[in-house]
């Protein structure tokens, strides 16, 4: 009876827990949900408007009795609550003590201050709080960009793989006619969370608190809307550098990094300086934002076969991190090509043999509503007899719906979440890339793309999705 007293408070905990909805830069619409899919079905999860459930919710009944439930569970644990607290102790190796919620996973995760030795070794100029002010210039950017859907102020500063992601959540809030306001931002706290070498690449993970309003507004789909007071959450920021002393000042200076002349004000698709073709979010010079997770979905979890992977890598000059935001870049390029019923989108990134399997996967466009990247974590690498294969675990979340004259049919019934594996392919003892970050660069000359859904190089004719040079994807499932 107390084995199940335990699980069914954990349980309700979840049930509780994964059913918060948030729409802000970073979640960008996605749904907390403790339920997930393959990318062959999808599991609807609970929606909320203004504080009231909307279809698709739980039945009346459920609630009621999850509820009683609830109340019985909770007075036995006030009743039993030294006793409970003495085994989930034990079943956790101290960690649980007296916090629950947020403050046990922040017990858990964050310990704000300490950096492995080989992190500050390699960053001898690193200054934790001159590195929280940078934080505390990204964080109000990055919701800026959020609300205006443009990211020229930012671009600068964030990796291939943010750009995508908020590059598709614009173009589909466009086509729905939605917007984000948020408003009354306020950091209350950035607290350090984890700081590690991969190759010649320093990253490091930074909790950041806060509170703000939050308005969701859909033109087209009224019941959609949302708004949230005061919210208070806390999000995993991750940047990524080059190992050594930074060499420049890409938050509050305008300046290239390597020339010092004046950059561009709009950073556009690439952030390239005009004058020495410096590309500015390389990590060459200053930390670069590369990737926003959301409390729930975040991991420290652990790499497999991590230094063998990190040996193939370094002769690439990359990292595990890099590699994950290619695969960011590229999953939202797929995502693209599924709603538009065209490969284009997603032809330079993957292997030929791969494009024609894609076709049969959609026949009628479509648009994603509140389409979110929640996680893009390396899962492991292997050889075969002719690539370097590595496995990438993407999990989304989205609704599609599709446009009717000036109306809006569902497909999906709610938010869907859903995981994806990616495995990009490299063969065995290929050239070492030009491209970098897959910055619309060809992989043989370095040269910009004139096309950015070309498949060969304007320039010197070579195929833009080779696996001689680059890193592409081989399979999806």
């Amino acid at each position: 009876m107390k084995k199940f007293l335990y699980l069914f408070l954990i349980i309700g905990f979840i049930f509780v827990a994964s059913n918060e909805a948030y729409s802000r830069a970073g979640g960008g619409g996605g749904r907390r949900s403790s339920s997930s899919s393959s990318s062959s079905s999808s599991s609807s999860i609970r929606s909320f408007s203004s504080g009231s459930s909307r279809g698709g919710g739980f039945p009346l009944w459920a609630i009621f009795v999850f509820g009683g439930l609830g109340l019985v569970i909770y007075i036995i644990y006030r009743m039993n609550k030294s006793k409970i607290d003495a085994k989930l102790n034990q079943a956790t190796g101290g960690l649980a003590g007296n916090f629950t919620g947020t403050e046990a996973h922040e017990h858990s995760i964050i310990n704000d201050g300490t950096l492995p030795s080989d992190f500050l070794m390699a960053n001898p100029d690193f200054n934790l709080e001159t590195f929280k002010g940078k934080v505390q210039v990204a964080f109000p950017a990055i919701q800026d960009a959020w609300m205006n859907q443009n990211l020229s102020k930012v671009r600068k500063w964030i990796s291939d793989g943010v750009y995508q992601r908020f590059h598709i959540q614009f173009e589909m809030m466009k086509k729905l006619g939605q917007k984000n306001e948020v408003s009354n931002i306020k950091i209350d706290a950035i607290k350090l969370v984890s700081g590690n070498i991969q190759n010649d690449f320093s990253v490091i993970t930074v909790a950041v608190y806060f509170t703000m309003d939050d308005k969701f507004i859909s033109e087209k789909i009224k019941s959609l809307n949302e708004e949230f007071y005061a919210e208070k959450a806390m999000e995993y920021w991750t940047f990524v550098k080059k190992s050594g002393a930074t060499k420049g000042d890409l938050y509050t200076s305008g300046n290239c990094p390597n020339c010092g002349d004046m950059l561009n004000e709009d950073g556009g698709e690439v952030s390239k300086c005009k004058s020495c073709g410096t590309v500015t979010y390389l990590g060459d010079y200053d930390w670069v934002l590369s990737e926003i997770t959301q409390e729930e979905d975040y991991s420290e979890g652990f790499y497999a076969n991590e230094n063998e992977v990190l040996a193939v890598l370094k002769n690439d000059g990359q990292s595990i991190q890099s590699m994950e935001d290619k695969t960011s870049n590229a999953f939202v390029h797929y995502l693209l090509s599924l709603s538009s019923v065209d490969t284009k989108h997603f032809a330079r990134f993957a292997t030929e043999e791969l494009l024609p399997t894609l076709k049969q996967q959609n026949e009628t466009p479509f648009v994603y509503n509140r389409v979110y990247i929640n996680t893009v974590d390396y899962m492991s690498y292997y050889a075969d007899d002719k690539f370097n294969n590595i496995m990438v675990s993407v999990k989304y979340s989205a609704q599609r719906v599709r446009l009717n004259d000036n109306k809006v049919d569902l497909i999906d019934d709610d938010v869907n979440s859903h995981f994806v594996t990616l495995t990009l392919s490299k063969k065995l003892g290929g050239d070492l890339s030009k491209a970098k970050l897959w910055s619309h660069d060809c992989p043989s000359c370095g040269a910009p793309f004139a096309d950015s859904t070309a498949l060969k190089c304007s320039f010197c004719g070579e195929k833009i999705n080779s696996t001689d040079k680059e890193w592409i994807v081989s399979a999806i499932s």
